[in-house]
């Protein structure tokens, strides 16, 4: 038999090629350690001993000639295929790479097909085809010889049901062998899942040529952006590069994410390395190993944060992607449920940039390095404490270029110290995103914590997440107030484990301290959804309302074609607020000056502006919000979250705001087929955590604040679900009025979406109630009364409807006047019943007067407060919750 020379050449390569491979590869090679995902991983900062060179100098001749693991498995006759293989790609790119690279692997040590993945979104029903990211014809290409690949199934296999494999990050031979292919042999059509047990860049158990080529090949020549993602970053690598030129430097790609850095506690290990670097410490790196401002720098951070702006007051060029992205492109890339072509972008740049810096460790950057390496783009920075001045960039050369030891786990340590996780059981209580925040070193163990706190995007698996602090130690009073360092010790000290029956409440002053105000509107009501008002407000094209939370005034509006928008309420020009109220506007114009906005948000008219230099209406129409509506509700986004499409990203909303309790209440009546009756709003001298506590305690004041409630509800039925986003309580209705008047229905839903919007469902009526921080001692709540359209016109039902409620709440005009006017609750009220109110205001006063400083939960009644249910509630509220916990 004849010898093909294409496969004594490809031999030849494999060896000669592989040699650096074989040596990453080898398990005695490597630290035995390897750091879970779901644990703190730490990349080794070592303080790397070079020749001592300006970092302008650096060059390929100061880096030891590295060569990529690249060629092309020895081809084999492919036999006449077993079955399918089937997986989707997830995450980013860094991902991708490792999910291809696994399916690959196992489908030629199987002899199966692979059919190309799809990719799916962070969101629950994202789905993308692998061509909007990638060029499917490379793929294929790439392949052949290696593998089958195939675009689709056959449609006689996809009536069946695959077996479905959930397969380790770097998949080895042996786990092939042993879990893989017995399955493969009895059931030919598999569906695959990677998960990451570890950020394991290596290969386990005994070398295998050509599994390692086949891995390699997979890695780093199969995955090719599509066009379309390629020009963008051209341009945008064109336009840093254009900087750089202008004074002859490079430029620099650094992987700094805020919202990754919230989560990790970027705190020194015992043996001086550390997980991550904050902009302040890249700042100081960067300056000390001898780059200036004259140097360009490309952040992968989308949107500018305020955290960066130490950076940048060193390196005045420095750019987020929402700088660099071609405006007609803007769209594409920074739409809500875009992160996936928002990470291609990063990855590219970062790949070929001049210097690479990654201030996170993870599996971006080592297979960002491991791209760069096949690209000759060595010069990969990794961070440290500059100890002097003297310090050079050839110090910080990655181990993965200066040790040769790419795809090497010993660029990974594991944490010394244990991991901890948050006692605060569900986030429902207003305090928990403080708590989480002020704390700063909650550990990965609590990532589903802080990604549901702090994450633009909420993850749906997140459930459980905390409520109240829990302590070994009897509550004492403290006499501190503000963020005390006893509190933050506190907020580290969080156990899970503790019994709730143990648990105790925040500290008094985090109710009655300005500092936690500004974080709560900081960290909690400008990070997600807000509800502001009802669908009916904006209902025909020219219809607007505005409101104001905390310092920022908006308006909500639709535009002459029917588009629903939402603005910041400032002009451009001096900041004064455009429009006020509600009704209908064919434009704002400002009352000062007389700038002219459309309802769109377009600049149409900026008076008197001769003589001013380089001035362009497009840039200065009014600056938008991301708006969407869920049911009947408006609902917008007050941080720099990209804006919705119109129609478009329902579901994404949907998920964001209520997670996996969206269906249980749509099902139950909340929806849009009721009709707007009225508003009323009161103002309220409580701190608004407490007006949610007193709704969240299960029904624990109502026979006491409530009687003539009490007497309309049959109390043994209350029930507690608990979700993501969501606390549900239920109860069933008791006996009618004498006169068999009966508002309230035979049950009754009452929904807590936090962090600050009640929604109750009972008979034919839906009322709302929206609460507003005005500051710590003040709040508004808005009431929002909707009625089934059949009893629209039946006026005498819904008079005594509303007065029955103000008379069971404590509600009326009267009543807030006198609330209002009362500026000490030991004067006495003028009402006959106590009320929610009264007991909310009398609860501010305890707390403020220094007798209190934290107490006890009654866990067995205060359940919407505690109770970590989710979705292991059972019957159909586990259905409806299990279905968006693929």
């Amino acid at each position: 038999m004849a010898v093909d020379p294409r496969q004594v050449l490809a031999g030849f390569l494999t060896i000669s090629m592989f040699a650096m491979l074989g040596n990453m590869i080898k398990r005695d090679h490597f630290d035995s350690i390897e750091v879970s995902i779901q644990e703190t991983s730490v990349v080794q900062f070592d303080a790397l001993k070079a020749e001592e060179k300006s970092v302008t100098q650096v060059s390929a001749e100061s880096i030891p000639e590295l060569k990529p693991c690249w060629a092309k498995p020895v081809p084999k006759e492919i036999e006449q295929s077993k079955g399918f293989i089937t997986f989707s790609l997830t995450g980013g790119p860094e991902h991708h790479i490792s999910q291809v690279t696994d399916a690959v692997v196992i489908a030629r040590y199987l002899g199966a097909i692979l059919v190309i993945p799809d990719i799916r979104g962070n969101e629950v029903g994202q789905k993308r085809n692998f061509e909007d990211m990638y060029d499917a014809d490379n793929f294929t290409t790439s392949l052949t010889g290696v593998i089958e690949v195939v675009r689709e199934l056959p449609a006689e296999v996809t009536t069946e049901n695959p077996a479905v494999i959930r397969v380790p990050n770097r998949v080895s031979e042996d786990f092939i062998k042993t879990n893989i292919q017995p399955v493969f042999q009895t059931k030919s059509y598999l569906r695959l899942a990677t998960f990451f047990p570890s950020i394991n860049l290596k290969a386990s158990g005994k070398p295998n040529t050509d599994l390692d080529s086949t891995a390699c090949l997979a890695m780093f020549g199969s995955l090719v952006m599509k066009q379309e993602i390629l020009e963008v970053v051209d341009r945008m690598i064109e336009r840093l590069k254009t900087l750089s030129r202008n004074t002859g430097s490079q430029f620099i790609a650094v992987d700094i994410r805020v919202d990754v850095l919230e989560k990790k506690s970027c705190r020194e290990k015992s043996n001086g390395r550390k997980p991550c670097y904050t902009a302040v410490e890249i700042r100081d790196f960067l300056r000390k190993v001898g780059f200036n401002a004259d140097n360009t720098i490309y952040l992968t951070e989308t949107w500018w944060h305020e955290s960066l702006n130490p950076l940048k007051a060193v390196f005045p060029k420095t750019y987020t992607k929402d700088d660099l992205i071609p405006a007609e492109k803007k769209g594409h890339f920074l739409q809500s449920g875009g992160a996936e072509l928002q990470r291609a972008l990063d990855f590219q740049i970062c790949s070929k940039s001049d210097v690479f810096v990654p201030a996170i460790s993870g599996l971006f950057y080592g297979n960002v390095a491991g791209k760069r390496i096949t690209l000759g783009r060595t010069q990969i920075l990794v961070p440290s404490q500059v100890p002097s001045s003297s310090s050079t960039s050839s110090n910080f050369f990655s181990p993965y270029v200066s040790k040769k030891n790419h795809l090497n786990s010993s660029s990974i340590e594991n944490s010394s110290a244990p991991p901890l996780r948050s006692s605060l059981s569900h986030p429902f209580h207003p305090m928990a995103i403080v708590v989480a925040k002020i704390g700063a070193v909650l550990s990965a163990k609590t990532l589903a914590l802080e990604r549901f706190l702090s994450s633009p995007s909420y993850s749906s698996s997140t459930r459980g997440l905390g409520l109240r602090v829990a302590c070994r130690s009897s509550p004492s009073p403290s006499a501190e107030t503000g963020i005390s360092r006893a509190q933050r010790r506190m907020v580290e000290a969080f156990n899970p484990d503790i019994p709730l029956a143990e648990a105790i409440t925040p500290p008094s002053s985090w109710y009655t301290d300005p500092s936690f105000l500004a974080l709560e509107f900081d960290r909690v009501f400008f990070r997600g959804w807000q509800a502001v008002g009802y669908t009916e407000q904006i209902e025909q094209p020219h219809d607007f309302f505005t409101g104001r939370l905390g310092n920022v005034e908006f308006i909500v509006c639709r535009d002459t074609n029917g588009t629903l928008r939402a603005f910041h309420n400032v002009c451009r020009h001096h900041a004064s607020l455009v429009a006020s109220g509600s009704g209908q506007k064919s434009c704002f114009v400002c009352p000062y000056h007389g700038w002219t906005y459309g309802l769109d948000g377009t600049l149409l008219k900026a008076t008197r502006i001769t003589g001013i230099k380089n001035f362009k209406k497009d840039e200065f129409g009014l600056i938008p919000l991301a708006v969407a509506t869920w049911g009947p509700f408006v609902l917008i986004r007050f941080d720099r979250h990209p804006v919705p499409q119109q129609n478009c990203c329902i579901k994404t909303v949907e998920n964001e705001w209520l997670g996996s309790a969206s269906n249980i209440l749509s099902t139950n009546g909340i929806d849009s087929s009721l009709k707007h009756v009225c508003r009323r709003e009161y103002t309220i001298q409580c701190n608004w955590k407490v007006f949610c506590d007193n709704y969240l305690d299960g029904g624990y004041h109502v026979p006491y604040a409530h009687g003539d409630l009490a007497s309309g509800l049959n109390l043994d039925s209350y029930s507690t679900l608990i979700f993501e986003k969501v606390s549900i309580q239920r109860c069933e209705g008791g006996p009618t009025d004498k006169d068999g008047f009966d508002r309230l229905g035979s049950k009754a839903l009452y929904a807590f979406v936090y962090p600050n919007f009640m929604i109750n469902r009972y008979g034919p009526w839906m009322d709302t109630n929206l609460v507003v921080p005005v500051t710590t001692t003040k709040c508004q709540v808005i009431f929002d009364y909707f009625l089934d359209v059949s009893l629209v016109d039946d006026m005498v039902f819904i008079e005594r409807s509303l007065e029955e409620s103000e008379r069971v709440q404590g509600f009326s005009e009267a009543w807030n006047r006198q609330l209002t006017a009362a500026e000490d609750m030991r004067q006495p009220l003028r009402w006959p019943c106590i009320t929610s109110i009264v007991v909310c205001m009398s609860a501010l006063v305890g707390a403020g007067g220094g007798g209190s400083s934290m107490g006890n939960q009654a866990t067995a009644a205060e359940g919407a407060d505690e109770l970590p249910l989710g979705p292991e509630a059972e019957g159909e509220e586990a259905e409806a919750a299990g279905a968006l916990h693929e």
